[in-house]
């Protein structure tokens, strides 16, 4: 809580970057592959001080499969996403939220952005994917409309934005799908791995 206390709306976790240009400890706030494995951690355990589960953006898919939580997805490719995939890319990690009726994708994921404030730093936010590069997609839309009621403190400073297609599909490290069965370490019981986008996030807000 110190290093969190310490810092100001200007905070840029790429701004700590220890080693190499990366977050090698981990020590300076939830960047990609921090907020994944913090989020996995949080879907598994209620217990803290258990071994984390952050590794290399690259990494983080295959390193779920090697767990035996699920399987990489052969020939993955956006048009296959569905919600709940971590999807690692060259220098990026990312979870899918789903699809929209015109392909685009609705992804969590922690990124520095560009702010409308003048303070540049970024963190965990919701981004879109257009697989034609439009920014009149569904995806945009619902990430912008949940941003708003979410955080709108942090809306104020950052817009929701659509990320490339080509570059975040270009899963170089992999897109791991859990193996959702009694028994195993994740369930579905409410069928969000079947959802759109929109569903997914009705569910999620849901109250």
């Amino acid at each position: 809580f110190a290093f969190f206390r310490a810092q100001d709306v200007c905070y840029c976790y790429r701004d700590y970057y220890p080693v190499s240009g990366q977050n090698t400890y981990y020590y300076a706030g939830l960047d990609c592959s921090g907020y994944l494995g913090w989020a996995v951690y949080g879907a598994l355990h209620e217990e803290d001080g258990l071994p984390g589960y952050v590794c290399p953006a690259l990494q983080m898919a295959g390193d779920f499969a090697r767990r035996g939580w699920g399987r990489l997805v052969e020939h993955a490719d956006g048009f296959a996403l569905r919600p709940g995939d971590i999807c690692s890319i060259k220098g990026h990690v990312w979870l899918c939220l789903g699809r929209c009726g015109d392909g685009s994708i609705l992804l969590a994921h922690s990124t520095p952005s560009e702010s409308r404030a003048g303070c540049p730093g970024g963190g965990v936010q919701l981004s879109a994917l257009s697989p034609v590069d439009d920014d009149r997609c569904g995806a945009l839309a619902l990430a912008e409309a949940a941003m708003g009621r979410l955080a709108p403190a942090w809306c104020a400073r950052y817009a929701p934005v659509r990320k490339p297609w080509p570059v975040y599909t270009d899963f170089t490290g992999g897109v791991f799908r859990w193996t959702l069965e009694i028994g195993g370490v994740l369930t579905d019981p409410d069928g969000f791995s079947t959802l759109s986008a929109g569903e997914v996030l009705k569910e999620l807000l849901r109250g």
